[in-house]
């Protein structure tokens, strides 16, 4: 039995557009609801602090914009794709790089700003399945499918301080 989104997500053969859209949808509709989550439990003050931490407050908003939508996802996709060739090296199970993968992406993310981290590490388990299913087709479609779904990501909270006109 095919279930979306599961029968998308994991299809390398999926159309470019309902697939990017489908993980889109998977990584950044739940990151919402975690960020929720983490919002109501936190104290203010922190995430306070975590916005400051990931948005700063000398940038100038359209490198940030840049920063968040085109050089972080090339960026960190080019990491995560060293990341899983080390791990098949190391011959660590499929079933192990993609939660391994996400773990080290938040933890990472955690460095910048603690509360990140829940987020992060669900948008990296997503990215991940979607480099992992892309690679079966080609290692360029998958580079460029994990970076899009990231890009698209990214946009969403771009697109908001953009709006806002948050920075300077």
């Amino acid at each position: 039995m095919k279930i979306w989104p599961v029968s998308t997500l994991t299809n390398p053969q999926a159309g470019t557009v309902p697939y990017l859209l489908t993980a889109w949808a998977c990584a950044t509709i739940p990151a919402f609801v975690i960020l929720g989550v983490v919002s109501a439990v936190l104290p203010p003050e922190m995430m306070k602090e975590m916005n400051e931490e990931i948005i700063g407050s000398t940038t100038d908003l359209l490198a940030m914009v840049f920063g968040f939508v085109v050089f972080a996802p090339l960026a960190e996709t080019l990491v995560m794709t060293a990341v899983f060739a080390i791990f098949a090296i190391m011959r660590i199970p499929l079933t192990l790089r993609i939660p391994l993968t996400a773990g080290i992406a938040g933890a990472l993310h955690a460095l910048i700003a603690l509360p990140w981290a829940a987020t992060t590490t669900w948008l990296f388990f997503i990215f991940s399945v979607v480099y992992i299913t892309q690679q079966r087709r080609s290692e360029s479609r998958a580079f460029a499918m994990t970076t899009g779904v990231h890009a698209l990501n990214n946009a969403v909270p771009a697109a908001a301080m953009l709006m806002a006109g948050t920075l300077s």
